[in-house]
């Protein structure tokens, strides 16, 4: 029987964070149960129609109680605000940092299910950089030898399958936990309501999109609660009935497209902001196509869709300019842009999120991004974008022009990042920031926090803490991690296109 509930995509995909790096008392599951009775007392109630008994925690009292400073403390709460599975969804109060403490134990068990396994302790391939005295056998760089092979279409699809399978088994596992956390200390009745039964709507989402409404609570799709906000069901049934139902259930992200051609931009275009290179020109691309050319492999599309939302995957792009717009990508979308090469892309569309991985030599024009910008494992990229959030991991020698409401967040092993305000307009910016919810001020871009942190770091608020300056130093190199870029290399850059069917060239800058 298929599943009538699965793992939200986006939360897993943008909310994970090296929590037993960053927040070491989020460790184990006893740890955060442990948490729950300090996180209520610290809480304030706030009722609202959905959640008449929401209990709210602002970022400074959260890293209080989680012993990690300020920083720390706000990018949890950034993170877990970029999550929000609907407008409807009143857990959250992003004007005041505020979040309900049972969605804040929600995400707190999410970051468990990332917890290094005790089979392979060391970091993953390419969350460090080689330097001159790394071992031959260390991680290398993206574009190098054998990370190569381990970062290829197939073998990273089959990851991203295990990955999938092993979070579903260990949610499926701890369902007893998820339902003791939304219950209070005190409450030793045999029933949960459905208004706190609601809350699993950060990890979870119908498995037919629309089924229920994009906005309705979560409980209607059990059978088991009663109508209405203040019914309630037996907490055995619940964990039986969750059991039976939970799925991976991705709806299906390989699906092939329609055969339709999309053109890209003229030769004259695409040189218009990146030289011309030996076997590079412009062509067709094939949605679902594998059309041999000169200039590289074609690009591998697929589209799913979960909770009324599409999932675009854009990967392999090779020595090419590629356009998509929001009549190609649609509104609200999650894109996925991922092992591309010597291409530029643009991307004008409004978004939920957009990811950005294992990318080199490549220039991208992210049109507007309303809750989060993801982007890993990068090496010479320049990324020009205006998103709410963004996020680097693990990144080398790139360059982000932003308009972004929060402070740019840097993690993992990066190198010579440089940072500098958005530099570029194409004609329906305007609307797509105002169908995501976002305004240009204010602009965060020159206010990045890194992350990073040297072997003898420590997270007490010292100044050996990675998030307590925010432009920190690489200690092997002794070069900056991320800079702001002198204003003598600041230069507009031009999108070359119009409006769809209006001709002449679109001026930016």
């Amino acid at each position: 029987m298929a599943p009538l509930l699965v793992l939200r995509r986006e939360a897993f995909e943008y909310g994970l964070l090296p929590a037993t790096q960053l927040f070491p008392r989020l460790d184990s599951i006893d740890n955060i149960k442990n948490l729950k009775g300090e996180l209520i007392k610290a809480s304030t109630s706030s009722p609202c129609p959905s959640f008449p008994d929401r209990k709210l925690i602002n970022a400074s009292t959260l890293g209080i109680i989680l012993g990690v400073n300020d920083s720390l403390a706000h990018v949890l709460v950034d993170t877990l605000i970029s999550l929000k599975p609907h407008d409807n969804y009143d857990c959250l109060a992003a004007e005041d940092d505020l979040v309900d403490v049972y969605v804040v134990l929600m995400f707190l068990f999410m970051q468990t299910c990332h917890k290094p396994n005790s089979q392979s302790q060391r970091r993953d391939v390419g969350d460090v950089w080689p330097s001159a005295d790394t071992p031959q056998e260390a991680p290398l760089s993206p574009k190098k030898g054998q990370s190569a092979a381990l970062f290829s279409p197939t073998n990273r699809g089959k990851d991203s399958s295990d990955q999938d399978s092993s979070q579903l088994a260990y949610v499926a596992k701890q369902v007893p936990t998820l339902l003791s956390l939304l219950k209070e200390k005190d409450d030793h009745s045999p029933n949960i309501s459905a208004v706190r039964f609601d809350r699993l709507a950060l990890l979870l989402a119908p498995a037919l999109p629309g089924s229920i409404g994009d906005t309705a609570p979560l409980s209607t799709v059990l059978p088991l609660f009663n109508a209405g906000a203040g019914g309630s069901a037996a907490v055995s049934a619940v964990q039986d009935w969750l059991s039976r139902n939970i799925g991976t259930g991705l709806p299906p992200l390989s699906i092939e497209a329609p055969r339709t051609s999309l053109s890209t931009a003229s030769s004259t275009a695409a040189s218009a902001n990146k030289p011309d290179k030996p076997g590079s020109s412009s062509r067709q691309l094939q949605f679902g196509g594998n059309t041999g050319s000169q200039t590289g492999e074609a690009a591998s599309w697929a589209a799913g869709r979960q909770s009324s939302n599409l999932h675009w995957t854009i990967e392999g792009v090779k020595k090419n300019t590629l356009v998509q717009r929001e009549s190609d990508l649609g509104s609200m979308s999650d894109v996925k842009v991922s092992d591309c090469q010597d291409t530029v892309l643009y991307l004008l569309a409004p978004m939920k999120y957009c990811s950005i991985s294992r990318c080199i030599d490549c220039t991208i024009v992210v049109g507007a991004v309303g809750l989060q910008l993801k982007i890993e494992m990068c090496e010479r990229v320049q990324v020009i974008a205006a998103s709410a959030q963004l996020r680097i991991h693990s990144c080398r020698d790139c360059t982000f022009c932003l308009a972004i409401n929060r402070p740019p967040y840097i993690l993992g092993d990066c190198r010579n990042l440089q940072m500098a305000p958005y530099n570029t307009f194409y004609d329906q910016l305007e609307a797509h920031l105002t169908t995501v919810g976002m305004s240009i001020s204010p602009n965060r871009w020159d206010s990045p926090i890194s992350l990073t942190r040297s072997p003898t770091s420590s997270i007490d608020g010292s100044a050996s803490n990675p998030a307590h300056t925010h432009i920190s130093e690489d200690h092997s190199s002794g070069k900056a991690v991320v800079s702001l870029l002198a204003p003598d290399q600041y230069m507009p850059f031009v999108v070359p296109f119009g409006p769809v069917g209006g001709g002449g060239e679109q001026q930016g800058g």
